[in-house]
């Protein structure tokens, strides 16, 4: 009993530290910031200071940018940082760190809900904290993560009224249920699905009562009225994105299409997704590791097995394997141009760390009486993976990262220098503000008057070549690679710079050099 409370012990100072890790750096790594974080943000600021976004919607269920429309739940939630901290790259990005480890503390709940010991709790909280998957969209301002955060939410309140029956923890999960559906786009199919699979698994127990007939008909007409309120705003609003990714967007040959769905299905399910190098985009990905540690292999593998075989017996068990090999429906009737997605399969990762928690369980049990050096081994394994992850996160990919397009590195202070100048006017080039919302999330202009007319009166986006008399004492903000019309009386302000790192060879040998080298990325001028 004492060495299992000092277990518990360290276990919860593991996972302290990686909630302080999460919440460390959040500027730094990853580097820039990426024009879908720009958008949350400055959308999110928009409705905390006048209840409209940035094109003058008042309270919109999705956000009109750049041709696209993002969800809801991400921005309502960031506002209240952003209100707190100011319009800052910090403050939009806490909101995933405080997302993810809520997420990671539900979890823990969770698995104490349903039964098990505090050591099996806190040893599955553990598991989904490491998760690389989890901790890469814990730290960026993507939608994504709040889709976990709720989905781990839908499950603890089903579990209380599994648990002890009470109506009010079927309404609130219903009520989850309805935010869950708008925080990614793939909840709108998810959340449908989970649903009737839920009724389907737990009939009896749900519809054993006749007000939770009157609950379940509430939540779906809540989403059905929120969805005519959006659809009297803009009727587009929830089919832009969806229609726009979907496999059959050419009318393809039916055979085609089928050929297309069955290979991003099985490329979702193949090891190299789940471990080794995952999602191939740097924005999902750092790149050194996959979705998962390699030392969650086994306890994925033997957690399927178990669960497997007690899908007659166990609803829970039925209700995980179907989930486990649904979860890649939603990103295979979608076009993917680099491999397996890990945005639209994200809210498999609860379902996943619920898995290979049993699977770790299983296998302590089963080796622990004559094996106890294979479960040393196999701890040390999964401890120093996570460290070496850790290490390379912040120390090799905010270079890696930062000085390719997935993040524009540097750009955030490259504009915040330029804007500090106290210019009478404003040049950006075009290859930094391609969507334009660049320049009042950093000017941190007033949102009350950017919605009048989504113009800037002193600021201004340009392809530089088009700069042929510029505003005396204005400030320019070019990248690297822009054709650049220099003039008389002009004044390089500041480069902005990065170190990255490269690769050469070493004279008369086949040794490879890693060096650190310093790369230009923005260059600030006064005129």
């Amino acid at each position: 009993m004492l060495q299992n409370k000092k277990v518990i012990y360290i276990l919860g100072v593991l996972l302290t530290i990686t909630f302080i890790i999460r919440i460390t750096g959040l500027t730094f790594s990853p580097p820039g910031f990426f024009c879908d974080e720009t958008s949350i943000g400055y959308n999110a600021y928009s409705i905390i200071e006048t209840g409209k976004d940035e094109k003058g919607v008042f309270f919109p269920v999705f956000f009109k940018a750049f041709g696209d429309f993002k969800n809801p739940v991400y921005i309502y939630l960031a506002a209240i940082p952003i209100k707190i901290l100011g319009l800052e790259v910090f403050s939009v990005r806490l909101t995933s760190a405080l997302l993810g480890i809520g997420s990671i503390l539900l979890f823990v709940w969770l698995l104490r809900i349903i039964g098990k010991s505090w050591l099996f709790a806190l040893s599955g909280g553990l598991v989904m904290s490491l998760m690389p998957w989890h901790f890469q969209f814990s730290r960026i301002a993507f939608e994504a993560i709040s889709m976990v955060f709720f989905i781990v939410l839908d499950m603890v309140f089903f579990a209380l009224f599994h648990k002890t029956k009470k109506p009010i923890f079927y309404l609130l999960f219903g009520l989850s249920m309805v935010i869950t559906f708008f925080t990614y786009s793939t909840g709108r199919l998810i959340v449908p699905l989970s649903a009737v699979l839920l009724a389907i698994i737990w009939r009896r127990e749900i519809f054993k009562q006749r007000i939770n007939f009157l609950i379940s008909a509430l939540a779906v007409a809540l989403l059905g009225l929120i969805l005519v309120y959006d659809h009297m705003i803009d009727p587009a609003g929830i089919f832009t994105r969806p229609h726009d990714v979907l496999i059959v967007d050419d009318n393809p040959p039916i055979f085609i299409a089928a050929e297309r769905f069955f290979e991003n299905y099985l490329a979702h399910l193949s090891p190299e997704f789940l471990f080794q190098h995952g999602d191939l985009n740097y924005r999902h990905s750092a790149g050194v590791s996959s979705m998962l540690l390699t030392s969650y292999f086994l306890p994925l593998l033997v957690g399927l097995v178990y669960f497997i075989n007690r899908f007659k017996k166990s609803k829970l068990a039925a209700f995980l394997v179907v989930q486990f090999f649904l979860f890649p429906l939603a990103s295979s009737i979608t076009v993917i141009n680099e491999g397996a997605q890990a945005t639209r399969t994200i809210h498999i990762v609860p379902f996943l760390a619920i898995i290979i928690t049993y699977g770790f369980w299983q296998l302590f049990k089963s080796l622990r009486e004559k094996h106890r050096h294979l479960i040393a081994a196999i701890l040390i394994f999964a401890l120093f993976e996570s460290v070496m992850f850790y290490k390379y996160y912040f120390v090799v990919y905010p270079a890696s990262a930062g000085t390719i397009y997935s993040f524009n590195g540097g750009m955030p202070e490259a504009m915040e220098f330029a804007f500090s100048q106290n210019a009478p006017y404003y040049y950006i080039s075009t290859s930094i503000c391609q969507y334009r919302i660049e320049i009042p999330f950093f000017m941190k202009y007033p949102p009350e008057k950017f919605q009048k007319s989504l113009i800037i009166p002193n600021a201004k986006c340009i392809y530089p070549k088009k700069i042929t008399s510029p505003v005396p004492g204005s400030v320019a903000v070019y990248k690297v690679g822009d054709l650049i019309t220099h003039f008389p009386r002009e004044k390089l302000l500041k480069t902005i710079t990065a170190v990255k790192e490269t690769v050469r060879q070493e004279a008369g040998t086949q040794r490879e050099l890693y060096e650190n080298k310093e790369i230009e990325l923005y260059y600030i001028y006064r005129y």
